[in-house]
């Protein structure tokens, strides 16, 4: 089985889904990756599963940035009688590399429900100022 890593960034939003599969229900996500090497881009899908897809549908959106840790594997299937013949990359891990949707509205969050009466660096630097008249 080949070992794959890669860094780039998501092409699209993540979209999660449930997978049902003898009898039980997964979450299951494609992280579709753009990578550049050099002058060209690669654009690969990874299939996410369980916990690690619940998280990127929480926390990833298209633009993020990421490092995907993860095995290829030979995927034949028949679609009209013709056998295809491809590969399909499975995350075994994913790092979330740049700041995520979560965060930044947690953060937009945090400014503007600040309360008016915490010191920030320029309400200290005008203070000074004003005791050192």
């Amino acid at each position: 089985m080949q070992r794959l890593q890669v860094v780039g960034n998501l092409t699209k939003d993540v979209e999660v889904k449930t997978v049902n599969s003898k009898g039980k229900e997964y979450l299951m996500t494609t992280l579709s990756v753009a990578v550049n090497d050099d002058d060209n881009t690669l654009f690969i899908d990874f299939d996410v599963w369980g916990k690690q897809a619940e998280n990127a549908g929480k926390f990833l959106q298209k633009g993020s940035k990421v490092f995907i840790e993860g095995t290829m594997q030979n995927n034949v299937y028949e679609k009209d009688g013709v056998k295809h013949y491809g590969y399909k990359f499975r995350a075994d891990n994913v790092t979330y590399l740049s700041n995520t949707k979560a965060v930044s509205s947690e953060m937009a969050n945090l400014v503007s429900n600040r309360p008016k009466n915490v010191a920030t660096e320029s309400n200290v630097k005008q203070d000074e100022n004003t005791l050192s008249k």
